[in-house]
């Protein structure tokens, strides 16, 4: 009787043990994955101890999007070896490759929430590095990161400009999260995001893709100067307060309703069917033609695109006056050195063309 109790238990512990190997093995996630989820997922990562997932060897910069993959998406990493950082993109996309795609880097590269994205260094270049991507906007992106020796996984802003991570890191590609699932973005208004549908409220401390479309929105209607970040704090509160009381609403702070009618409302005077406005570029100016040359001094129309468009592609802030002055040219300077251009503070052909490129990447 010992003995048939001795045998049932082990029985039982070996049925079990079986059960959740093949539970873990093939807990695959869902066939659609959420990008905002999976950033807010890497966003909760920041200032957690730094991982060490595995590989004994400490903190290095692989052990994050290990975890990430583990713990996210339910795929065994612990003890897989998944490569150095700049070549981790490639292994991931291979040793699963029914869940992440490889993409390499190339000219006019957008990376994405979720990305896993491997960066060459000129002064590490048998390593490199690796990171996860949970935040763009514009040029610029978000990354979680941590180094070997880390205490904590922390944060870092970088400028999509010619693969530059930083002076010696370039990126060289991302594992990309297959079957992502977003929200339409907001085509006939010309904003990136998807326009806040039923009955919107929001307000401070709301965040997400419908704070996205408002932010993004109120830069185009009111020139708010807001980042683009899904977060609702002060700073558009006050932008939304400013919208209300330009156009007579009640000036409570709140994105109701009837704000967002009347945002929705203006845009679409914004674009119109004028032939002197950009409506390919949801630009409230004409595109400047034939041989542009803008530059300190210059004025009109063409300078107010110039403005406008630096405004949605690099977040520059400018006041949108048809006044090309220091201004404009340090926000000219500023985008010709993010994506690699001659810098000479001069809208010209390459520049304009750039900056058209840019805009048309955003809003597919």
């Amino acid at each position: 009787m010992v003995k048939e109790k001795r045998l049932l238990k082990k029985t039982s512990s070996l049925i079990i043990a079986i059960f959740m190997l093949f539970s873990f093995a093939f807990n695959f996630p869902n066939d659609k994955v959420e990008a905002s989820d999976m950033a807010s997922y890497v966003r909760s990562l920041i200032g957690t101890p730094a991982k060490e997932w595995g590989s004994g060897t400490g903190t290095q910069c692989v052990e994050l999007p290990k975890y990430y993959i583990e713990n996210y998406f339910g795929l065994y990493t612990k003890t897989l070896a998944l490569g150095n950082g700049n070549e981790m993109y490639k292994i991931v996309s291979q040793t699963f490759s029914s869940k992440f795609q490889k993409i390499d880097y190339y000219n006019g590269f957008v990376p994405q929430p979720g990305d896993i994205i491997s960066y060459h260094s000129s002064s590490s270049p048998a390593y490199g590095h690796a990171a996860i991507v949970y935040e763009v906007s514009g040029n610029t992106y978000k990354i979680a990161e941590q180094w070997n020796g880390s205490n904590t996984v922390r944060s870092n802003t970088k400028t999509v400009a010619a693969g530059q991570y930083g002076v010696s890191y370039t990126i060289i590609g991302v594992a990309r999260p297959k079957n992502q699932t977003t929200t339409s973005n907001d085509t006939e208004l010309k904003i990136p995001y998807p326009r806040p549908t039923g009955n919107p409220n929001l307000q401070n401390g709301s965040s997400g893709d419908s704070v996205k479309w408002l932010q993004y929105a109120l830069n185009l209607v009111n020139n708010a100067g807001l980042t683009v970040d899904g977060q609702f704090g002060s700073g558009t509160q006050q932008a939304v307060v400013n919208f209300q009381r330009t156009n007579g609403l009640t000036a409570d702070g709140i994105a109701g309703p009837a704000t967002i009618s009347k945002i929705v409302e203006v845009r679409k005077k914004q674009l119109g069917s004028s032939t002197n406005t950009d409506t390919e570029l949801g630009i409230p100016y004409p595109r400047p033609t034939g041989n542009p040359n803008l530059q300190n001094g210059s004025s009109g129309d063409s300078v107010k695109w110039l403005q406008y468009a630096l405004n949605l592609v690099n977040n520059a802030g400018l006041t949108v006056d048809g006044q090309f002055g220091s201004g404009t040219k340090q926000a000219v300077i500023n985008f010709q050195r993010a994506y690699g251009l001659d810098v000479d503070g001069i809208a010209g052909p390459a520049t304009i063309n750039k900056i058209v490129a840019v805009r048309k990447s955003q809003l597919n």
